[in-house]
């Protein structure tokens, strides 16, 4: 019995993983519209192309009533619904540019697990519409006071039109895969 538990357990897979979230960008980049007071937002219309400079709703205070302008042409998806209320400097839509996009993602991995990841390994990120296989194509030098790292993800399938920019995926780094065998023989290497 021991021979062929031993046997069963060289080709059961382990994987070792960091948690991950990461948010998708394109190029050229999409562009996240901010509230620029508190407030009520009053959409003129909730997913659309738009142009530069078009006047996409209003920000509405107990005294006053802002344009919400489009900072560049592109197609709108509003992040908040209309008459909904807002602080100041939350996200309101995002504008992702027309034409052929590059999608990938960008993550923070903190300092004292960086030793961990190597560029090219898989990453899994979930989405509503199941899993999105990608790979780490650069890792950056630690330049935020939180002593993360940041790296790119680029997605090895075409990925999926319906997930716009700016949007946050969990998932995970797959940092090594072996059998279970495999991981106890290492251990026991190291002793």
């Amino acid at each position: 019995i021991l021979l062929l538990l031993v046997g069963i357990a060289a080709f059961i897979p382990y994987q070792e993983s960091l948690p991950i979230s990461a948010e998708l960008e394109t190029s050229p980049n999409s562009v996240l519209l901010r509230a620029s007071q508190s407030g009520h937002i009053l959409w003129e219309s909730k997913l659309r192309v738009v142009s530069k400079g078009e006047i996409l709703g209003y920000e509405q205070t107990l005294d006053s009533l802002l344009a919400i302008r489009a900072s560049s042409s592109g197609k709108l998806r509003c992040i908040v619904q209309n008459r909904d209320t807002v602080t100041k400097d939350e996200a309101l839509a995002v504008i992702t540019p027309k034409g052929d996009l590059t999608y990938y993602a960008m993550a923070k991995v903190p300092q004292s697990l960086l030793f961990k990841v190597k560029q090219g390994e898989k990453v899994l990120l979930n989405s509503s519409g199941g899993i999105i296989v990608g790979r780490i194509s650069q890792i950056y030098p630690v330049l935020d006071a939180n002593i993360n790292s940041s790296i790119r993800i680029i997605f090895e399938d075409k990925f999926p039109q319906t997930i716009s920019a700016k949007t946050i995926l969990h998932g995970k780094i797959i940092v090594s895969e072996k059998s279970f065998l495999g991981r106890f023989w290492d251990s026991m290497k190291m002793k």
